[in-house]
């Protein structure tokens, strides 16, 4: 897994010239885009945690509802779009991950981690009580990787169609950082299909 560890040694590098700006809070911004390294992934299997938080701006289309029965929903349009564009690695989506979780009551709950810091702390090492956690999850597939979406929020487009952007955060439970981290968007007639659309601009074809 070399890209991983080149990724992160850029920036680390990166990080340690912006260090007062790296204390504030993320900011997201298109520009921050990259794709899913799946190559690097080499097959590994990867865990797939619940959506961190779903929010919306007023009048938005997806801003009708923002419950948890919806975020559960989000989920599962995450889910099955990593599964059409990339079937060849093994994701372990987030729906299953709570079932085994709840079934196994001596595992940390996916949607009570400790992912409060991780926010704060872009492109660096993993807080410790967090990587524990993740740890002792990833024991479930046999996996070092977790992808993490976080707060997904719903916007309108200038032509009215419903926007979804969400930062996405791989992490190497291994090494205990974060190998991987891009903001993503998609845009379409619902708020679902454009979460979709996100899912397919973050995972191109081979080959691009």
């Amino acid at each position: 897994m070399s890209f991983f560890r080149t990724r992160l040694g850029v920036a680390l590098a990166t990080l340690a010239t912006v260090s007062c700006a790296a204390a504030g809070a993320y900011m997201w911004r298109d520009s921050d885009f990259s794709a899913l390294p799946i190559d690097g992934l080499a097959g590994a299997p990867v865990m797939v945690l619940p959506l961190l938080e779903l929010a919306a701006d007023p009048g938005a289309i997806g801003s009708e509802d923002l419950s948890y029965a919806q975020r559960l929903r989000v989920d599962s349009v995450i889910a099955s779009g990593l599964h059409r564009r990339v079937p060849y690695v093994p994701w372990m989506d987030a729906v299953t991950v709570r079932e085994r979780a709840e079934a196994d009551r001596s595992l940390p709950h996916p949607d009570s981690l400790a992912t409060s810091k991780l926010r704060l702390r872009a492109l660096m090492g993993v807080p410790s009580d967090l990587l524990e956690q993740l740890r002792r999850l990833v024991t479930i597939n046999h996996g070092r990787y977790v992808l993490m979406p976080a707060r997904m929020t719903f916007k309108a487009t200038k032509t009215g169609r419903a926007r979804a952007e969400f930062t996405v955060i791989l992490v190497d439970t291994k090494v205990g950082a974060i190998a991987w981290k891009s903001d993503a968007w998609g845009s379409d007639d619902t708020a679902f299909n454009a979460v979709t659309a996100a899912i397919f601009v973050l995972t191109p074809p081979k080959g691009r």
